[in-house]
């Protein structure tokens, strides 16, 4: 069963999330939407990219230090890639910008091809 994980609620939730991803695998989904009008034609772009990231095993006082150390709480499985939670990543397959938020490279292939970039 795949279990989805958003905004911490609190510290403990946040502390709770970092628990469960370290020493695994997850899926990070990041969608995609963009509309493009022309001239009276609508074109739309709807797509999903996952990604996954695999965490090493962390320490208890590891994972407390980072919850108190970093501002997590706007962040969907408390952490955040480009911080300094990546000493703790052991690898992604994937796209590195869509974890953080992103897929600029088929942003720009969509730019690309409308002739917008």
């Amino acid at each position: 069963m795949m279990k989805s994980y958003g905004k911490p609620e609190n510290r403990e939730d946040a502390i709770r999330m970092l628990r469960k991803l370290q020493g695994r695998r997850h899926s990070v989904f990041t969608s995609l939407s963009v509309i493009i009008e022309e001239r009276g034609e609508v074109k739309e772009y709807k797509e999903v990219t996952e990604s996954y990231v695999y965490v090493k095993p962390m320490e208890e006082s590891e994972i407390i230090n980072y919850i108190d150390t970093y501002n997590v709480m706007d962040k969907a499985g408390s952490y955040a890639i480009q911080s300094k939670f990546a000493v703790y990543i052991e690898k992604i397959e994937g796209d590195y910008n869509a974890i953080i938020g992103l897929p600029i490279h088929r942003l720009y292939d969509i730019f690309k091809e409308n002739e917008i970039w």
